[in-house]
């Protein structure tokens, strides 16, 4: 904030919760029953979803003495790519599954591959596979 002249802006976006991105969220949770288990998480623990809280978004920009505070919940498709098969390999790559992946076997990751499919084929669109995501813009005025 104290980069901004008073009154200068400040605009930001941060994912709402895992659930509500699809793009991540769907493939996770249709092979969930054949990846290790979770380790709890740590709300507003640094991450991708660290700021997936509007109510901490306000507070930390309060604290930091910014004024006219604004957040937005938004919704926008998130292309995977122009194949059922190119999101396949994004999916497997991208985050909670990715990592739940990493010391996966061939055959395991041949039966989330083929469990996920379907799942991605749901969001096909004119223009490839894109599963809507939600996530919060922010809006606030220096003080």
């Amino acid at each position: 904030r104290r980069a901004l002249k008073p009154g200068g802006r400040l605009a930001s976006a941060s994912w709402c919760p895992f659930e509500e991105i699809a793009t991540i969220f769907a493939p996770y949770d249709a092979a969930r029953d054949l990846l290790p288990p979770d380790p709890p998480a740590t709300p507003g623990a640094p991450g991708p979803f660290g700021l997936c809280d509007p109510g901490r978004i306000r507070a930390i920009l309060a604290e930091a003495g910014y004024g006219d505070i604004i957040v937005e919940r938004r919704e926008c498709p998130s292309p995977m790519g122009a194949t059922v098969d190119e999101a396949l390999t994004q999916a497997m790559n991208l985050g909670p599954l990715a990592f739940a992946l990493r010391h996966s076997d061939e055959a395991t990751r041949d039966a989330v591959r083929e469990r996920i499919r379907p799942v991605l084929e749901r969001y096909k669109t004119g223009e490839g596979i894109a599963p809507p995501a939600a996530f919060w813009l922010a809006g606030a005025r220096a003080g």
